[in-house]
Parts: structure tokens; C-alpha cells; sequence
């Protein structure tokens, strides 16, 4: 879903003990060369904040959610871009999936 300027949301439902596969995006992304002026790289880039929820027990709002994940994104643009940041919230104790 498109939520404002050049920022979507993008929701992944993966098994627990694997890593959101939306981490590899801004590798992806640049590995397909596609052309972009205004790119320090000169091709199309994403930064992305990524979190994963585990249920059950979370008590965030949808807006807490998307706060936590555009502060995310906003780290991986301060810390170089291309990049995913990523936090999990309410993660499981080791050994549960």
C-alpha cells in the first residue's frame, strides 16, 4: 500500500525462526541496475524499517507499529541508505518458533 511520497507498507507473514525476507530488498533492488539521475548510486535504492510482531502478547497500536518501522527507515537513510533496519517486538524465548 502506498502511504505518503516514495514510502509504502509492505506486510510479510513468515516462520519465526527466519529472517523477514524484506531484508533483502535494498540488495535486490540495486542488483537489478535499474537507472535513477538522482541516485548518489545511479540506480534505484530502498531503505526500509522492518519489524516483525510475534503473537500473541503484543499491545501496540497500528500507529505505534508504523512509528516504530518509519524510525527504522529513517536510520537506514542516516546510516548510508540502501539499507533495512530491523526490531522485533515481543520476541519469542530462545527455542520457541
Amino acid at each position: 500500500m502506498r502511504f505518503g511520497g516514495e514510502e509504502f507498507i509492505l506486510v510479510e507473514q513468515h516462520a519465526t525462526a527466519q529472517p523477514p525476507g524484506l531484508l533483502q530488498l535494498p540488495q535486490q533492488l540495486v542488483a537489478q541496475a535499474i537507472p535513477h539521475r538522482a541516485s548518489p548510486l545511479g540506480v534505484l535504492t530502498a531503505s526500509i524499517g522492518v519489524v516483525t510482531l510475534n503473537y500473541p502478547g503484543h499491545q501496540l497500536t497500528s500507529g505505534e507499529i508504523m512509528q516504530q518501522a518509519d524510525l527504522l527507515l529513517y536510520q537506514a537513510k542516516q546510516q548510508g541508505r540502501n539499507q533495512a533496519r530491523h526490531s522485533v517486538i515481543n520476541p519469542l524465548p530462545a527455542g520457541n518458533s
